[in-house]
């Protein structure tokens, strides 16, 4: 390739230009990744859109009339590997929404748990116990004994 001067450049190969380009590529992402979010957001959204305008084509445009054993086996691989991507579709949204059930399923037990945790009779929540409720009526009489002397003292001191 002349540049004008009357000098020639060696023009790279597809296979340089290919191999240069992946490694600019990869210059490009990892600067993203460590730099801030939106760098990263951008080249994500940049590759996605350049993925979404690729044409694929199921078989190379120069073939032949009669479709040739290459053609067929070419056709067969893609076929499976399209069956393949569609599985993975498949059970990536099947994933989503088994979460997104188990999720609202929980969310709606919470709902019914503080309900029925929440209630106006504490009492109905536990079984009587004949043993406690002697110790709650000793122990009421230890407090309404030492309130008593309590007060005792205090008139006691009032006097003095």
């Amino acid at each position: 390739m002349c540049n004008g001067n009357g000098v020639y450049t060696k023009t790279p190969t597809k296979k340089e230009r290919k191999k240069e380009q992946l490694f600019d590529r990869m210059k490009e992402r990892i600067q993203s990744f460590l730099s801030d979010g939106t760098k990263a957001k951008e080249l994500l959204k940049q590759e996605c859109l350049k993925r979404a305008k690729e044409r694929n084509t199921f078989l190379p445009d120069e073939r032949t009339a009669m479709i040739t054993e290459d053609e067929t086996d070419l056709v067969i691989r893609r076929s499976f590997q399209y069956i393949i991507a569609l599985t993975e579709i498949n059970l990536i949204v099947l994933r989503f929404q088994v979460h997104h059930y188990l999720y609202q399923g929980f969310k709606e037990s919470l709902n019914t748990f503080t309900r029925e945790v929440l209630v106006d009779d504490w009492g109905a929540l536990v079984m009587p116990d004949g043993e406690v409720k002697a110790q709650i009526q000793e122990l009421e009489g230890k407090i309404a004994g030492i309130t008593d002397s309590l007060l005792e003292v205090q008139r006691i001191q009032a006097k003095f």
